[in-house]
């Protein structure tokens, strides 16, 4: 890592009143969220597309927030 990376790392912990582990921490996460959104293609064994297909064949699960959320209007549109 270049030290102008270091020292930008550093002030934002210093801002964020965090350490230096966690300002790592969200630059990996954020690192690996753009290599997933990059592909295109996933493999799975097949034991994982089980796995995946169970997930995905469950019924849904009632969420009581959620669908108080979705009950209030959009903020994204005005009448």
């Amino acid at each position: 890592m270049g030290a102008e990376k270091q020292w930008e790392q550093d002030e934002q912990a210093d801002q964020e009143s965090s350490n230096l582990t966690g300002v790592a921490a969200v630059s990996a996460e954020d690192a690996s969220g753009q290599v997933f959104a990059d592909r295109t293609e996933f493999v799975l064994s097949p034991e994982d597309w089980e796995a995946w297909e169970a997930l995905h064949d469950r019924p849904a699960r009632d969420i009581p927030e959620l669908r108080e959320l979705m009950a209030k209007p959009s903020p994204f549109f005005v009448d």
